[in-house]
């Protein structure tokens, strides 16, 4: 999946792309990575469940 997850700039209170977005934190990025995909998994299960 392609999917940009939209985040909120929390000083200026403006939507932007994830990939918008750069971390100075690599263990940050990788587990929002982690969580991304987990919820990814997640989505597919429940739309096989519930066409």
């Amino acid at each position: 999946m392609d999917y940009q997850y939209p985040t909120t700039h929390p000083y200026t209170n403006t939507k932007q792309s994830a990939s918008e977005e750069s971390s100075s934190d690599p263990q940050l990025e990788r587990q929002v990575e982690t969580i991304r995909n987990l919820v990814d998994s997640y989505m597919k299960i429940v739309r096989e469940d519930h066409p």
